[in-house]
């Protein structure tokens, strides 16, 4: 499938309590990264939103493919880091798994743990390592 320029990108379904954000402001609740594939596109996600974020402000990161840890690396505040994974996928799946690194704090796994609530998930606070731990 070839995309026009300037022709509007497919747009994915999300939950229906998130919004798509274009230009993320300092008064974010939360915001969600989950860049797989191109970690080099993931990294400059994570510093854009470490950016434009409230210092407060969790970043929820997919930790499918890089760990939570290596993530932090890349940010000014790693504090507010916290991976997730999602098996079978982040949309109709049962479960997210939340992996904390050492730097991420309680105020930010509390508000993960929030979130899968809030859109209806089950959590598992799991060991921060690359993949998926729990199985259907």
């Amino acid at each position: 499938m070839q995309l026009r320029e300037n022709a509007p990108s497919p747009r994915r379904r999300l939950p229906t309590q998130a919004t798509r954000v274009r230009k993320p402001t300092k008064t974010v609740d939360l915001a969600l990264e989950l860049t797989n594939i191109d970690l080099n596109a993931k990294k400059k996600n994570l510093i854009e939103l470490d950016t434009v974020l409230s210092p407060s402000t969790p970043i929820v990161s997919s930790s499918v493919t890089v760990t939570v840890a290596q993530q932090a690396r890349w940010i000014a505040n790693p504090k507010r880091l916290i991976g997730v994974g999602a098996f079978p996928s982040f949309l109709s799946g049962p479960l997210l798994e939340i992996a904390a690194s050492p730097l991420t704090t309680k105020a930010t796994i509390s508000a993960a743990k929030e979130f899968t609530k809030a859109i209806g998930k089950e959590n598992a606070l799991v060991q921060d390592a690359v993949g998926l731990v729990m199985r259907e």
